[in-house]
This record gives structure tokens, sequence and C-alpha cells, in this order.
């Protein structure tokens, strides 16, 4: 085998994982909110999310570079939710095409507005002093227990969880503000 022949392979393979993994990880939770909300199950929600990541991953080169990522990924998504339907959901639970159909529609408006809410909650986050940033991230980013929390920083245990419920309710309150602020401009 020819070692140059091997390097093209392997920087092909790093170029397609290095274009793929960012646009999957800022919308997967778009793509799987949308499975979410035609699956009231969250392990069959999981199962369809797994297949459409690999599916996405196979036919990755057949997405156009500059479209709209979330819409081939619902688009993937969708043809297995019918699929699904039709063979296992189906038996459970029956939902015309029609309910199905509202269902997306609502599922859309939904997604934008928790896009604009994430939106919102990053602005909120980098107003925070630098401490309570650093433990949002710790909490919710890398999801540490508050016990392995409390210990890194050497703190009481309710120390970290009164610290959290402050920042929460700070973000929500933030959140809140900013959102009101936008609705009357």
């Amino acid at each position: 085998m020819d070692s140059s022949n091997d390097n093209d392979i392997s920087d092909h393979i790093s170029s397609v994982i290095n274009q793929f993994l960012p646009l999957l990880t800022m919308n997967h939770h778009r793509i799987y909110g949308y499975i979410l909300s035609l699956l009231p199950v969250r392990a069959d929600a999981d199962d369809i999310m797994q297949e459409a990541t690999l599916i996405m991953w196979k036919k990755f080169a057949d997405f156009k570079p500059g479209t709209d990522f979330v819409s081939w990924g619902i688009a993937i998504a969708r043809n297995l939710l019918l699929n699904y339907r039709k063979n296992k959901y189906y038996k459970v639970l029956h939902l015309n095409d029609e309910a199905v159909k509202m269902i997306e529609a609502k599922s859309e408006s939904f997604i934008q507005e928790v896009d604009r809410r994430m939106d919102v909650l990053k602005q909120c986050v980098k107003k925070l002093p630098g401490r309570d940033r650093l433990l949002i991230r710790l909490r919710h980013e890398y999801e540490m227990p508050v016990k392995i929390i409390a210990e890194r920083l050497g703190k009481n245990i309710k120390t970290i969880y009164k610290s959290l419920a402050r920042i929460q309710d700070a973000l929500a309150r933030c959140i809140r503000r900013t959102l009101v602020a936008e609705e009357w401009r």
C-alpha cells in the first residue's frame, strides 16, 4: 500500500470530521427537539436521534455546505419517524398524517423559540461574574455533580447549592428582562 494514499485518506477523514462534528454539535438539540416533539418516549427519541446521526454521518458527502444543516437533519429524522410510525409506534398510538403535520408545524416554532431563548441565555451567562460563570459551566456544561464541585472548590455542598440557586435565579431574571425588552422593540 502507498503511504501517501493512506495519508490522503486520513486527511480526508479528518476534514470530514472537522466539518461534520461542529455542525452536529451546534444543531443536535434542534434536531433532537423535533424528534422528541413527535415521540413522547425519550428512549425511542434517543434511538431515532442516534440512527439519524449515523445516517447524517454516512450521507454527509451529500450535504451541500452553506445550506441548512438542521433542515437536512430533520428531513432524515422525518423519514425515520415515518418508518417508525408505520412499524412500531403506529401500534401504540394512532396519529393520522394531519395530526403529525400539525405537530411538526408547532415543533418548528418551538425549536425557533428554544433557539432564541438559548441565545438570550448565552448573553446572560456572559454578564455573570467569572466565578459564577465557572460554577454554571461546571454544573451544567460539564454536568459535574455538586459534591465534586464542592470538593474541587473547597466549599460546603450547601454553599454550592445556594450559589447555584442564586445564579440560576439571576439568569432567569436576566432572560425575562431581555425577552420583554426584545418584544418592546
